[in-house]
């Protein structure tokens, strides 16, 4: 469903999206779909309700941004694709 709506977006004819707008859409989103559980399954204390402080190992955080980097790398290209190709009609 999310390919043939992400189809429908690249071919438009009133706006047309181009790849890397679609995909910095969809990216917002999930990060505003994630934080909360991000902050939940992490257990990120809430400032003032707690004096423990909150750290990273330098190799997390590393991994979090090659795993970015390739995720944006991958979703790029296939909006890419997906504009280059027609859709599939009956």
């Amino acid at each position: 469903l999310q390919n043939v709506f992400s189809k429908k977006l690249l071919s438009g004819d009133k706006y047309r999206f181009s790849a890397p707008e679609l995909q910095f859409y969809t990216s917002a989103a999930a990060v505003v779909m994630l934080i909360p559980a991000w902050i939940f399954f992490m257990d990120v204390p809430v400032i003032g309700k707690s004096g423990r402080s909150f750290s990273y190992n330098q190799d997390i955080v590393i991994l979090l941004l090659i795993d970015g980097v390739l995720f944006h790398l991958q979703s790029v290209t296939a909006y890419a694709l997906m504009g280059k190709i027609s859709p599939v009609t009956f």
